[in-house]
């Protein structure tokens, strides 16, 4: 349909909307009773971006039912070939001869001669949703027309009118009042603001008065009529001449721009530019005097419907300058477009939407529904999101995390001087790492010296901002200075090894591991969908972690990687929100820590290489998390062979201390192979909560040595564990074991199928496949096992203290139990049947 569009209605077509507003156009496809409609035309016939075509047949009846005369739209359709019917539409233009609407002159005329009951204001017709359609303006104008017929109603501007009555009566508010009220009461959304000016002769002062009233009840809220206040008048701040400047500025879109760039740290090149707002000289009005004005007149929302179409219109129209750069331009959070005025834009723009940037203040409050729509909204068009003034006293890192931006700006005020500030320079490393930490991008702003430069290159900033840099043009600059592209290289050369780095790779990339080491990248961090990460056969190991953005879904392919870390934080570190799978190509080492999988995200591992993790720290794991937190849901599905060593005082091999999502382990395949050591350990499940757990279609063996020990369950808690088609080994050491299932006060079911399982566990207490004191289901069907246990107290299948019901089918049962107390096939409150089933068990 858009190539069809482009046909009947040419290329130039956009342009002409946005140049003549009051024309616009659809075009009708019979065949399938679709319609494409432009901004222009949506806009004047009250419609939305996509209306349907049996609401644009109604449309068309309704204004080919009035006369020309009447209609404040006129239609010219043509056929635009088999079953295409396209039709211009565009707003009347009503003569100054018609008794609606009276010039300006005759206006002042009738001032000169008003009584004392004659009433003057100046109204605004508004809606609460953006701008009101134009034929709905006309159609407001010709009602209180028809209400007042006396009334003499003068054009002053893109939705403002003059009202004049000649006798009010003795209340003018009240009778403007009640002309609002009739006027509007079958319009939907539609409102009209308006001041009533003083009664002086002199018809200047009374335009004038009208005036200032309107731009108070505009400042009280949409809706407001305000009579004449001698006391707001004498005591205006209000520069009126500013204040029609503005109201210029706005309706007829007269915002002009300037471009700073915004350049890479490491080697000075362009990365995006900053869209600041200026006016021209006939207007007057800087940056903040066009907030202050808009916002003293409500009209924050239509600054920032301009500022959001110029930025994507310059863009488009600069489309080689912007192929690989982005525009960041600041937005007024309070006041997101409305789904009509975004769909427009996305309709005119979406092709470009993803080189933009939008700012927002990290101390500006945004409830947390209207965040989450402007997160969705930003990540269906690809826009991006930075923070702006970061590190101001404002400053909340809760708050960072729930914008979860792409880009964090740090505050000019931190910046200046900051070579002769140390404790700065140390505030600033604290937060440049807090940035990078968690995946995002640190641009410095402000900088405007060359020893700023040096210390913000220094610590680690990816990004700079500045005079020093570069000053702001009104034209899109293509480089900046060679001596300051090449200080930056310099700065870095003399740097390596003290620099921070992250490396954003783009969709679809190869990334050389090496070659980001010998370039001194710290970490790499992912926020596209597919991505492949090279090592070599050497397996030399490279200090290089991975962070994945919150909230995507991405491949990541592991090819003969190995890499370690000297920091705390894991080596793989997945987003919140994150659907992640890792395919496996080859040979693939982590040394010292794993990968962290939060709570609301997931992994799959995958592929037909090996993946060899070895972790070291205080809470140990190798794939999910600590002993403090709950980790998501994990697939090993990959054919390979799997390896994990987890070494702390707890220790994980495969998921973490809690689980309060109830997410599932899956183990579906391949060869997987764990060892864990520490006060407390846990092979496959979770430390201190619920185990859900699926093995399957696998071979496996778990070796554990802690004080409490667990090959596949949980220390305490609940636990769901099946296992089918599977060949199991696990070997404990400690205190206090168990093999299958909860040490203490379990509860939950343990099914097992269909394979081989075998146990050696040495201990004090041990329960080989069940738990003590609680409540566990054990069902075995077809399945040999085969445990050997040494120790004080030893359990081998079910709860000597607790209940469960045990059922063992076609089996066979070999257990050595050689302890002074021992059970062999128990549950003390609950049912044992064994069927079909070679049980051997041997004591001592």
């Amino acid at each position: 349909m858009k190539d069809i569009w482009k046909h009947i209605f040419g290329t130039a077509w956009d342009e002409l909307n946005i140049f003549s507003p009051d024309i616009g156009g659809f075009l009708i496809n019979e065949a399938d009773k679709t319609v494409m409609i432009d901004a222009n035309a949506a806009r004047m016939l009250g419609l939305p971006s996509e209306p349907g075509y049996d609401r644009i047949q109604a449309v068309m009846k309704a204004f080919s039912d009035q006369s020309m005369e009447e209609s404040p739209l006129s239609f010219r359709t043509f056929s635009a070939g088999q079953d295409l019917t396209a039709v211009i539409i565009r707003i009347n233009r009503i003569s100054q001869n018609d008794p609606k609407l009276c010039g300006r002159g005759h206006m002042i005329g009738a001032l000169a001669s008003a009584s004392e009951r004659a009433l003057l204001a100046m109204i605004e017709i508004q809606s609460f949703e953006g701008i009101p359609p134009a034929f709905t303006i006309l159609n407001v104008i010709n009602s209180i027309s028809e209400i007042e017929p006396s009334a003499l109603i003068s054009r002053c501007g893109k939705r403002k009118y003059w009202i004049f009555i000649p006798d009010a009566g003795d209340n003018g508010l009240e009778r403007l009042q009640e002309i609002q009220k009739e006027a509007l009461e079958s319009l939907d959304n539609i409102t009209f603001t308006a001041g009533i000016s003083s009664s002086d002769k002199d018809p200047t002062v009374r335009m004038d008065t009208a005036e200032f009233m309107l731009y108070q009840a505009n400042a009280a809220g949409k809706g407001t009529i305000l009579n004449f206040s001698q006391e707001l008048y004498d005591n205006r701040t209000v520069d009126l001449d500013l204040a029609r400047n503005f109201t210029r500025l706005v309706d007829e879109n007269l915002f002009v721009y300037n471009f700073q760039p915004i350049v890479s740290a490491h080697d000075g090149s362009i990365f995006a530019y900053e869209a600041l707002m200026r006016t021209e000289s006939s207007i007057g009005l800087s940056a903040e005097q066009v907030i202050l004005y808009a916002s003293q007149s409500n009209r924050l929302y239509d600054v920032e419907r301009c500022t959001m179409l110029n930025a994507l219109r310059t863009i488009a129209n600069h489309r080689e300058e912007f192929s690989d750069r982005k525009l960041f331009v600041n937005s007024i959070s309070a006041y997101i477009l409305t789904p009509e005025d975004w769909q427009n834009l996305e309709r005119q723009y979406g092709d470009v939407m993803d080189h933009l940037v939008i700012e927002l203040t990290e101390q500006t409050q945004v409830a947390d529904e209207k965040l989450a729509s402007i997160k969705e909204r930003l990540h269906k068009s690809g826009i991006y999101l930075a923070i702006d003034d970061y590190g101001t006293g404002y400053s909340n890192t809760s708050n960072l995390l729930r914008y979860s931006p792409d880009f964090v700006k740090i505050d000019r005020a931190l910046i200046d001087d900051i070579n002769k500030k140390p404790k700065i320079q140390q505030l600033v490393s604290s937060i440049i790492e807090f940035i990078h930490s968690n995946g995002y991008i640190a641009l410095a702003e402000g900088v405007e010296t060359y020893d700023e430069l040096k210390v913000m290159i220094k610590l680690g900033a990816d990004l700079i901002q500045g005079f020093y840099t570069a000053h702001p043009k009104t034209y899109i600059q293509s480089t900046i200075s060679e001596n300051v592209v090449n200080e930056i290289i310099r700065i870095n050369t003399e740097l390596i090894g003290e620099i921070s780095r992250y490396y954003h790779p783009a969709e679809g990339e190869v990334i050389d591991l090496y070659s980001l080491a010998a370039g001194h990248y710290s970490a790499i961090f992912i926020d596209n969908s597919d991505i492949v990460i090279k090592g070599t056969d050497t397996g030399a190991a490279v200090n290089i972690p991975i962070v994945i953005k919150d909230g995507i879904v991405t491949k990541i392919t592991f090819h003969n990687i190995c890499l370690t870390t000297e920091k705390e934080t894991p080596l793989v570190d997945i987003g919140s929100g994150s659907t992640v799978e890792i395919e496996l190509i080859g040979h693939n080492r982590m040394i010292k820590r794993g990968i962290h999988v939060p709570v609301d995200s997931s992994l799959k591992i995958t592929g037909t290489g090996a993946l060899e993790i070895q972790a070291a720290s205080t809470s140990s794991y190798g794939i999910g998390c600590d002993k403090d937190s709950s980790y998501g849901e994990i697939v090993i599905a990959s054919s390979g062979r799997l390896t994990i060593s987890s070494l702390g005082d707890t220790s994980v091999g495969i998921g973490g201390g809690k689980n309060d999502s109830g997410s599932e382990i899956r183990i579906v395949s391949g060869d997987v192979r764990i060892t864990c050591e520490g006060s407390a350990s846990v092979g496959v499940g979770t430390l201190y909560g619920n185990a859900i757990t699926t093995i399957s279609d696998c071979s496996m063996s778990v070796l554990t040595n802690a004080s409490d020990s667990v090959g596949i369950g949980s220390i305490n808690g609940e636990a769901v564990i099946s296992m089918m088609n599977f060949r199991i080994f696990v070997d404990l050491s400690g205190l206090n074991l168990c093999g299958i299932g909860i040490i203490r006060s379990g509860k939950g079911s343990i099914f097992i199928s269909d394979g081989s399982l075998f146990g050696d566990f040495h201990g004090r207490c041990i329960r080989s496949i069940g738990t003590d004191k609680g409540d566990v289901d054990i069902t075995i069907r077809n399945a040999d096992v085969k445990m050997e246990c040494g120790g004080n107290t030893i359990t081998g299948i079910g709860d000597a203290e607790g209940s469960g019901n045990i059922e063992i089918q076609k089996s066979k049962i070999d257990l050595t139990l050689l302890a002074k107390d021992h059970e062999g096939i128990i549950s003390k409150t609950g049912t044992v049947n064994v069927i079909s089933t070679i049980s051997n068990i041997k004591t001592g």
